[in-house]
């Protein structure tokens, strides 16, 4: 009794396995094709990511594909289906093939993967060298800037008595900066002294700044790779592991079938 039930449900259970089989294969090549709309072929991070997105779902039509040759399997031993059935109308039949090409697919996806994602890091580190050139610069004419309005502000004080005297009666420069005026005109050498001294805190700012300004450009650099090897090592491996995967499936189907033996 135990047997004729089994025998009576493997004809449901081989349907069901092959319908579960090509949803699972079906839903996540959808996905594939909707996540990425707009599609932007030009845009390497729009392909990096729309690579990340199909070795993602790339599991799930494996599980499809080997629900659809457990369903064929299931179907032949309840004897249901005529044994001389051609190749090319079998469903499982399609699946070691969809599984071959999927195995090839994803093996290019790999070099492919790992291919834009070094340019994009070439690209981002070129960007990184772009930026921290671009404030070295920034910050070269602003303390240019500073130095030379700081010379031109003591230069012109020293000239113009009236104005000297205006700015010092009005508060507009401190005691100290008055008697350093002062002393600036009644001795010409320690006004070079002074502008020299201006001359030096420049270079020592400058110096210190382009030190922070290289440490922030390394920093950033540093990132930028890391990003790029856990972008590579992630879906690389993964996308190596599914053309394996879907390989060992779909070749030693097609060479069973030239045996016969499936």
């Amino acid at each position: 009794m135990n047997a004729l039930n089994s025998r009576q449900l493997s004809p449901l259970v081989a349907l069901a396995f092959r319908i579960a089989g090509i949803i699972m294969v079906i839903g996540p090549f959808l996905d594939i094709a909707i996540l990425p709309i707009p599609y932007q072929m030009q845009n390497r991070a729009w392909v990096v990511e729309s690579i990340t997105v199909a070795v993602d779902r790339g599991f799930v039509p494996m599980l499809g594909i080997a629900l659809i040759i457990s369903g064929a399997w299931v179907s032949s031993l309840s004897n249901t289906e005529p044994k001389a059935t051609p190749s090319w109308r079998s469903l499982q039949f399609w699946a070691v093939i969809l599984a071959s090409v999927l195995a090839a697919f994803y093996m290019l996806l790999t070099i492919f993967h790992t291919s834009n994602v070094l340019t994009l890091q070439s690209e981002r580190l070129s960007s990184i060298t772009e930026q921290a050139a671009e404030a070295e610069q920034q910050l070269e004419t602003q303390i240019d800037e500073e130095v030379g309005q700081r010379r031109q502000q003591v230069q012109e004080l020293l000239r113009n008595d009236q104005l000297r005297e205006q700015v010092i009666s009005q508060g507009l420069i401190s005691p100290e900066d008055a008697e350093q005026l002062q002393a600036f005109q009644e001795d010409p050498e320690r006004l070079n002294v002074f502008l020299q001294g201006l001359d030096d805190q420049a270079a020592g700012l400058r110096t210190e700044r382009q030190t922070e300004i290289g440490v922030q450009r390394e920093e950033a650099q540093q990132a930028a790779r890391a990003t790029t090897m856990k972008a590579i090592s992630r879906v690389s491996i993964s996308s190596i592991i599914l053309a394996i995967g879907y390989g060992l499936m779909g070749w030693t189907g097609l060479r069973l079938y030239l045996r016969g033996s499936m």
